[in-house]
């Protein structure tokens, strides 16, 4: 796959985050994590930086500004901008926040997963 093939996946992805289509988005980010990797200014530190954001206690809206603020303020390629438009979708609480955080821990956990692997391109398909 080239690299704007790649792109064009990570989007596809992205999309699905900004519709608050969790489910859709929860089906291709192992995919999306392996191509992740080809992108030089994500790593898995900065990932685990959006996660941690993202764990912090968000009981109203000033709360979620102020986190939606910081994930942008992160940049990390592609997945800050979209994480923050989900977040400006979803309410404090919201069960919409739980899955978000639980797919950005999947995120994470296959980016590690495959910068580890030797040969990780043919790991699964």
């Amino acid at each position: 796959m080239n690299r704007e093939q790649s792109v064009r996946f990570i989007q596809r992805f992205c999309e699905k985050l900004k519709q608050l289509n969790l489910n859709e988005a929860a089906k291709i980010v192992e995919d999306v994590a392996k191509e992740l990797l080809n992108v030089e200014a994500v790593t898995s530190s900065s990932l685990e930086r959006l996660a941690e954001l993202l764990k912090q206690e968000i009981s109203d809206y000033v709360d979620l500004v102020e986190v939606r603020s910081e994930v942008i303020k992160l940049n990390v390629p592609f997945i800050s901008i979209c994480v923050a438009e989900a977040l400006s979708k979803i309410g404090p609480g919201g069960e919409e926040l739980l899955k978000l955080r639980k797919l950005l821990e999947a995120l994470i956990n296959f980016y590690k997963y495959y910068s580890g692997a030797e040969g990780a391109e043919g790991v699964t398909s």
